[in-house]
């Protein structure tokens, strides 16, 4: 029987827009990958049935081994525009330029998608977006994250032109063995891997114009989603949803509460109370998460323990150590050694 989607991940059908026709050129049977992953087959032609994000995360990964093709997320995301996005990708069309477009998707995106969160961050001369999944473990969905940037850029290019190439793509998995997918469709430097999974490029883009935007079509559709948004996220939903932004807010350097407001528009007391209702505190929620994040990232021999304690928002190598031994009792490198004997 397929599975019900938990409101705090439920993400719209639409993303798997293009699955059945890739799987079959690939030689599988789309119906028996979403059966296999506990997925209603109406998926694959209600775009807006809302799946479960585990459930989404698993079958793309099935795809990828029943097929034995490791871009496989990737190969989908060539079969994505921004009509996948519904009512936002509507909105954003008709905003005035790419930057406004782009925190347009970005305040609206839990509509479309709770298992991700996006950010847009701006420093000199660099825009960056960064893409974080509901899943900590990058290994776990290494196609569902190729499938979120691709879109990503495949938006991106949408608004600046189908030619337009980002700086650099950051991805925080492993490197696959072939990366001709990935050196054709980004055409730009792949760097795996990496503190969070980002999209860079200039700053100067995020400028540009979108020339079919009209202002008066732009009222109705930004009354409609708003309605929309207007009856979402419930204060376990918004628990629930902090949780899965604290690790982009810790790689960023800035995990505040007055951070986690401005991005929701709200201020900080209306952080706490929101969190307090559904029985957590702020300080509570980034510890919970540092803990998984830090099991999962120092059993990674590839990374070192600068790099994670920047990823989980420590100043300095020292400190992070220190947490770390009162959290598990043990060294960050004692742990990576157990681990390691553990798991050969």
């Amino acid at each position: 029987m397929p599975s019900q989607p938990s409101p705090r991940t439920a993400i719209r059908a639409a993303v798997l827009g293009g699955f059945a026709e890739l799987v079959r050129k690939l030689g599988g049977d789309p119906a028996a990958l979403l059966t296999q992953a506990g997925l209603d087959v109406r998926a694959l032609i209600e775009p807006d049935m809302l799946i479960a994000g585990a459930n989404l995360i698993r079958v793309l990964e099935l795809a990828a081994i029943e097929t034995s093709t490791e871009d496989f997320g990737l190969r989908l995301a060539q079969m994505h525009g921004i009509g996948n996005l519904g009512p936002i990708g509507l909105l954003a069309r008709e905003e005035p330029d790419v930057g406004t477009a782009v925190k347009t998707l970005i305040s609206f995106f839990y509509l479309h998608n709770r298992a991700v969160h996006i950010r847009l961050d701006e420093s000199g001369a660099l825009a960056v977006l960064t893409i974080s999944l509901a899943s900590g473990e990058p290994r776990a969905c290494r196609q569902a994250t190729e499938l979120m940037m691709g879109a990503t850029v495949g938006v991106l290019r949408a608004f600046l032109g189908a030619e337009w190439s980002p700086l650099r793509i950051h991805l925080a998995h492993d490197a696959p063995k072939k990366r001709d997918t990935h050196r054709r469709f980004f055409r730009t430097l792949v760097e795996f891997n990496q503190p969070t999974n980002a999209v860079l490029c200039l700053k100067e883009d995020l400028k540009r114009p979108i020339g079919s935007s009209n202002p008066e079509f732009e009222r109705h559709v930004r009354h409609w989603v708003e309605s929309l948004a207007a009856h979402t996220l419930s204060e376990h939903e918004f628990a629930a949803d902090v949780r899965r932004l604290i690790p982009v807010l810790l790689s960023s350097g800035c995990c505040s509460a007055d951070r986690l407001a401005s991005y929701y528009g709200i201020d900080r007391r209306t952080v706490h109370r929101k969190l307090q209702q559904s029985g957590q505190t702020f300080s509570e929620l980034v510890n919970a998460v540092r803990r998984d994040l830090a099991r999962h990232r120092v059993t990674e021999a590839q990374l070192n323990l600068g790099e994670i304690a920047d990823m989980l928002g420590f100043a300095h190598l020292s400190g992070f150590s220190r947490w770390f031994h009162g959290e598990f009792g043990m060294s960050p490198r004692q742990w990576r050694l157990k681990q390691n004997k553990a798991h050969p």
